[in-house]
Protein backbone atom coordinates (compact mmCIF):
# COMPACT_ATOMS: atom_id res chain seq x y z
CA UNK A 1 0.00 0.00 0.00
CA UNK A 2 2.31 2.79 -1.20
CA UNK A 3 1.72 5.98 0.50
CA UNK A 4 -1.14 4.86 2.83
CA UNK A 5 -1.08 4.10 6.52
CA UNK A 6 -2.02 0.76 6.88
CA UNK A 7 -2.67 1.31 10.74
CA UNK A 8 -4.67 4.12 9.85
CA UNK A 9 -6.51 2.08 6.97
CA UNK A 10 -7.39 -0.55 10.11
CA UNK A 11 -8.42 1.70 12.46
CA UNK A 12 -10.99 3.66 10.01
CA UNK A 13 -12.70 0.14 9.43
CA UNK A 14 -12.74 -0.64 13.48
CA UNK A 15 -14.21 2.45 13.52
CA UNK A 16 -16.94 3.17 10.52
CA UNK A 17 -18.02 -1.30 10.69
CA UNK A 18 -18.74 -3.95 13.06
CA UNK A 19 -18.23 -7.56 11.49
CA UNK A 20 -21.63 -8.06 10.43
CA UNK A 21 -21.58 -4.81 8.60
CA UNK A 22 -18.26 -5.78 7.27
CA UNK A 23 -19.49 -8.73 5.83
CA UNK A 24 -22.41 -7.64 4.26
CA UNK A 25 -19.51 -4.73 2.11
CA UNK A 26 -17.44 -7.63 1.08
CA UNK A 27 -20.39 -9.92 -0.01
CA UNK A 28 -22.19 -7.11 -2.08
CA UNK A 29 -19.78 -4.57 -3.60
CA UNK A 30 -16.69 -7.41 -3.65
CA UNK A 31 -18.22 -10.48 -3.91
CA UNK A 32 -16.24 -11.46 -1.12
CA UNK A 33 -16.94 -14.05 1.69
CA UNK A 34 -15.39 -12.98 4.80
CA UNK A 35 -15.83 -16.14 6.84
CA UNK A 36 -14.52 -18.15 3.81
CA UNK A 37 -11.19 -16.34 3.79
CA UNK A 38 -10.28 -15.72 7.39
CA UNK A 39 -10.39 -17.28 10.65
CA UNK A 40 -12.63 -16.12 13.55
CA UNK A 41 -10.86 -13.47 16.28
CA UNK A 42 -11.42 -10.14 17.53
CA UNK A 43 -12.64 -7.67 15.05
CA UNK A 44 -9.07 -5.68 15.58
CA UNK A 45 -7.20 -9.08 13.97
CA UNK A 46 -9.90 -9.82 11.74
CA UNK A 47 -9.50 -5.89 9.96
CA UNK A 48 -6.13 -6.40 10.21
CA UNK A 49 -5.99 -10.14 8.36
CA UNK A 50 -8.46 -8.85 5.52
CA UNK A 51 -6.34 -5.40 4.54
CA UNK A 52 -3.00 -7.83 4.20
CA UNK A 53 -5.51 -10.96 2.28
CA UNK A 54 -6.74 -7.58 0.20
CA UNK A 55 -3.08 -5.98 -0.12
CA UNK A 56 -1.70 -9.68 -1.61
CA UNK A 57 -4.85 -9.60 -4.08
CA UNK A 58 -3.58 -5.84 -5.61
CA UNK A 59 -7.52 -5.34 -4.60
CA UNK A 60 -6.81 -2.21 -2.00
CA UNK A 61 -8.27 0.60 -4.49
CA UNK A 62 -11.42 -1.12 -4.61
CA UNK A 63 -11.73 -1.73 -1.02
CA UNK A 64 -10.47 1.66 -0.45
CA UNK A 65 -13.31 2.64 -2.60
CA UNK A 66 -16.00 0.37 -1.76
CA UNK A 67 -15.08 1.24 2.12
CA UNK A 68 -15.26 4.77 1.66
CA UNK A 69 -18.59 4.93 -0.19
CA UNK A 70 -20.64 2.94 2.65
CA UNK A 71 -18.67 5.32 4.76
CA UNK A 72 -17.67 8.96 3.73
CA UNK A 73 -17.99 11.00 6.76
CA UNK A 74 -15.07 8.66 8.17
CA UNK A 75 -12.03 10.83 8.60
CA UNK A 76 -9.40 8.17 8.35
CA UNK A 77 -11.26 6.10 5.51
CA UNK A 78 -11.38 9.05 3.51
CA UNK A 79 -7.58 10.26 3.63
CA UNK A 80 -6.85 6.77 2.78
CA UNK A 81 -9.11 6.93 -0.07
CA UNK A 82 -7.41 10.06 -1.07
CA UNK A 83 -4.00 8.37 -0.79
CA UNK A 84 -5.07 6.43 -3.48
CA UNK A 85 -5.18 8.78 -5.79
CA UNK A 86 -9.24 8.76 -6.01
CA UNK A 87 -9.87 11.70 -4.82
CA UNK A 88 -8.72 14.38 -7.86
CA UNK A 89 -7.60 17.79 -6.91
CA UNK A 90 -10.16 21.08 -7.33
CA UNK A 91 -9.07 24.65 -7.33
CA UNK A 92 -11.74 27.27 -6.45
CA UNK A 93 -11.96 30.53 -8.41
CA UNK A 94 -14.16 34.03 -7.96
CA UNK A 95 -14.96 35.95 -11.22
CA UNK A 96 -12.56 33.36 -12.85
CA UNK A 97 -9.45 34.06 -10.58
CA UNK A 98 -8.12 31.40 -8.41
CA UNK A 99 -9.04 32.49 -5.07
CA UNK A 100 -6.04 32.48 -2.06
CA UNK A 101 -6.25 28.80 -0.65
CA UNK A 102 -8.82 27.56 -2.92
CA UNK A 103 -6.35 24.64 -3.60
CA UNK A 104 -8.35 21.47 -1.85
CA UNK A 105 -8.86 17.22 -3.03
CA UNK A 106 -13.09 17.54 -3.76
CA UNK A 107 -13.69 15.24 -0.94
CA UNK A 108 -12.00 17.91 1.54
CA UNK A 109 -15.52 19.09 4.12
CA UNK A 110 -14.32 22.23 4.02
CA UNK A 111 -14.47 21.48 -0.46
CA UNK A 112 -17.81 21.93 0.43
CA UNK A 113 -18.10 24.41 2.39
CA UNK A 114 -16.59 26.29 0.04
CA UNK A 115 -18.40 25.74 -2.90
CA UNK A 116 -22.17 25.46 -2.01
CA UNK A 117 -22.51 29.12 -1.54
CA UNK A 118 -21.23 29.70 -4.58
CA UNK A 119 -23.27 27.51 -6.13
CA UNK A 120 -26.74 26.77 -3.95
CA UNK A 121 -28.43 24.30 -7.03
CA UNK A 122 -25.81 22.01 -5.99
CA UNK A 123 -25.55 19.45 -3.16
CA UNK A 124 -21.87 18.79 -3.07
CA UNK A 125 -22.35 15.71 -0.92
CA UNK A 126 -24.31 14.07 -3.29
CA UNK A 127 -22.22 15.37 -6.46
CA UNK A 128 -19.13 13.80 -4.47
CA UNK A 129 -20.99 10.39 -3.93
CA UNK A 130 -21.47 10.11 -7.70
CA UNK A 131 -18.37 11.42 -8.57
CA UNK A 132 -16.85 8.44 -6.79
CA UNK A 133 -19.11 5.86 -7.95
CA UNK A 134 -18.84 7.20 -11.28
CA UNK A 135 -14.43 6.97 -11.86
CA UNK A 136 -14.81 3.71 -10.91
CA UNK A 137 -16.99 2.77 -14.09
CA UNK A 138 -13.85 4.01 -16.08
CA UNK A 139 -10.88 1.71 -17.22
CA UNK A 140 -8.24 2.03 -20.06
CA UNK A 141 -8.48 -0.56 -22.68
CA UNK A 142 -4.50 -2.18 -23.49
CA UNK A 143 -3.25 -4.94 -26.08
CA UNK A 144 -0.31 -6.46 -24.37
CA UNK A 145 0.14 -3.55 -21.64
CA UNK A 146 0.15 -1.02 -24.57
CA UNK A 147 -3.24 1.66 -23.96
CA UNK A 148 -5.10 1.92 -26.49
CA UNK A 149 -8.27 3.68 -25.46
CA UNK A 150 -11.10 3.94 -22.49
CA UNK A 151 -14.20 2.62 -21.96
CA UNK A 152 -16.94 2.15 -19.15
CA UNK A 153 -19.49 0.00 -17.91
CA UNK A 154 -22.69 -0.22 -18.50
CA UNK A 155 -23.52 -3.05 -16.47
CA UNK A 156 -21.42 -5.11 -13.72
CA UNK A 157 -19.59 -6.92 -16.50
CA UNK A 158 -20.45 -5.09 -19.64
CA UNK A 159 -17.91 -2.61 -21.10
CA UNK A 160 -18.65 0.25 -23.84
CA UNK A 161 -15.90 1.50 -25.70
CA UNK A 162 -15.53 2.67 -29.27
CA UNK A 163 -15.39 0.20 -32.39
CA UNK A 164 -12.00 1.41 -33.31
CA UNK A 165 -10.58 0.20 -30.23
CA UNK A 166 -11.46 -2.65 -30.35
CA UNK A 167 -11.30 -3.32 -34.04
CA UNK A 168 -8.38 -5.74 -34.42
CA UNK A 169 -9.83 -8.26 -31.49
CA UNK A 170 -13.24 -7.53 -33.55
CA UNK A 171 -11.72 -8.35 -36.75
CA UNK A 172 -10.08 -11.44 -35.40
CA UNK A 173 -6.18 -9.40 -35.39
CA UNK A 174 -5.45 -10.00 -32.02
CA UNK A 175 -6.81 -12.92 -29.98
CA UNK A 176 -8.84 -11.60 -27.19
CA UNK A 177 -6.23 -12.76 -24.58
CA UNK A 178 -4.36 -10.24 -25.35
CA UNK A 179 -6.82 -7.54 -24.62
CA UNK A 180 -7.20 -6.24 -20.95
CA UNK A 181 -9.33 -3.77 -19.25
CA UNK A 182 -7.30 -1.64 -16.50
CA UNK A 183 -9.34 -0.20 -13.69
CA UNK A 184 -8.31 2.17 -10.76
CA UNK A 185 -4.87 3.05 -11.99
CA UNK A 186 -3.62 6.05 -10.21
CA UNK A 187 -1.00 8.18 -9.71
CA UNK A 188 -0.70 8.81 -5.49
CA UNK A 189 -0.04 12.04 -3.45
CA UNK A 190 3.67 10.75 -3.32
CA UNK A 191 3.77 10.23 -7.08
CA UNK A 192 3.92 6.75 -6.75
CA UNK A 193 1.50 4.58 -8.80
CA UNK A 194 -0.96 2.24 -8.24
CA UNK A 195 -1.56 -0.22 -10.79
CA UNK A 196 -5.06 -0.66 -10.79
CA UNK A 197 -6.44 -4.08 -11.46
CA UNK A 198 -6.58 -5.94 -14.65
CA UNK A 199 -9.74 -7.76 -15.99
CA UNK A 200 -9.66 -9.51 -19.55
CA UNK A 201 -12.51 -10.45 -21.49
CA UNK A 202 -14.84 -13.29 -21.25
CA UNK A 203 -13.07 -16.42 -23.13
CA UNK A 204 -14.85 -17.07 -26.05
CA UNK A 205 -18.45 -15.26 -24.96
CA UNK A 206 -16.60 -11.37 -24.64
CA UNK A 207 -18.69 -10.01 -28.22
CA UNK A 208 -22.16 -8.55 -27.05
CA UNK A 209 -22.78 -5.93 -30.16
CA UNK A 210 -20.75 -3.71 -32.37
CA UNK A 211 -21.06 -1.41 -35.10
CA UNK A 212 -18.35 -0.20 -36.67
CA UNK A 213 -17.44 3.26 -38.07
CA UNK A 214 -18.37 4.94 -41.66
CA UNK A 215 -15.99 5.15 -44.34
CA UNK A 216 -16.27 8.91 -44.06
CA UNK A 217 -14.34 8.66 -40.24
CA UNK A 218 -11.95 6.34 -41.69
CA UNK A 219 -10.82 9.00 -44.78
CA UNK A 220 -10.84 11.21 -42.07
CA UNK A 221 -13.38 13.91 -43.55
CA UNK A 222 -16.25 13.12 -41.26
CA UNK A 223 -18.32 15.69 -42.02
CA UNK A 224 -18.77 14.04 -45.86
CA UNK A 225 -21.77 12.20 -45.04
CA UNK A 226 -23.31 11.17 -42.08
CA UNK A 227 -22.91 7.70 -40.32
CA UNK A 228 -25.77 5.15 -41.20
CA UNK A 229 -27.94 3.19 -38.48
CA UNK A 230 -25.22 0.46 -38.63
CA UNK A 231 -22.11 2.85 -38.28
CA UNK A 232 -22.17 3.55 -35.00
CA UNK A 233 -18.71 3.39 -33.69
CA UNK A 234 -19.49 1.30 -30.59
CA UNK A 235 -18.44 -2.11 -29.25
CA UNK A 236 -20.35 -3.32 -26.25
CA UNK A 237 -18.18 -6.66 -24.44
CA UNK A 238 -18.08 -9.09 -21.57
CA UNK A 239 -15.64 -9.01 -19.04
CA UNK A 240 -14.32 -12.02 -17.33
CA UNK A 241 -16.03 -11.13 -13.87
CA UNK A 242 -17.91 -8.86 -12.77
CA UNK A 243 -17.01 -5.22 -11.21
CA UNK A 244 -17.70 -4.72 -7.75
CA UNK A 245 -18.58 -0.84 -8.56
CA UNK A 246 -22.66 -0.06 -7.48
CA UNK A 247 -24.02 0.95 -11.11
CA UNK A 248 -25.95 3.81 -11.37
CA UNK A 249 -29.72 3.42 -11.64
CA UNK A 250 -30.16 4.85 -15.10
CA UNK A 251 -27.40 2.14 -16.35
CA UNK A 252 -28.98 -0.59 -14.02
CA UNK A 253 -30.34 -2.53 -17.12
CA UNK A 254 -30.28 -5.40 -19.20
CA UNK A 255 -27.19 -5.22 -20.69
CA UNK A 256 -28.37 -7.53 -23.44
CA UNK A 257 -30.81 -4.53 -24.56
CA UNK A 258 -30.14 -1.62 -27.05
CA UNK A 259 -31.93 1.19 -24.46
CA UNK A 260 -28.60 2.60 -22.71
CA UNK A 261 -26.74 2.70 -26.51
CA UNK A 262 -26.33 6.30 -28.16
CA UNK A 263 -24.62 7.20 -31.31
CA UNK A 264 -20.90 7.75 -30.13
CA UNK A 265 -19.11 10.88 -30.72
CA UNK A 266 -17.18 11.37 -34.70
CA UNK A 267 -13.22 10.56 -34.05
CA UNK A 268 -10.77 11.26 -35.91
CA UNK A 269 -7.04 9.12 -36.07
CA UNK A 270 -3.44 10.61 -34.82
Amino acid sequence: MPGVDFGEFQEGLVEAFDEDELTFLLRVQMNIQLRQILATGSFNAVTFNLLVWIERRGREPEFARAVYLARPNNAKLRRVYEKYGMAPAASLQAAGQPMANGSMRATAVAFEANVKPRLKSVDMAVWRERMARVEGQVCRIEFNNNPMGTGFLVGPDLLLTNYHVLEQPLKGKLPAEQVACRFDYKVLSDDSRSEGTMVRLNGNDWRVDSSPYSKAEADLVPDRESPTADELDFALVRLARPRSTRMPPQVRRNAAGSQFLRRSPRWKKT
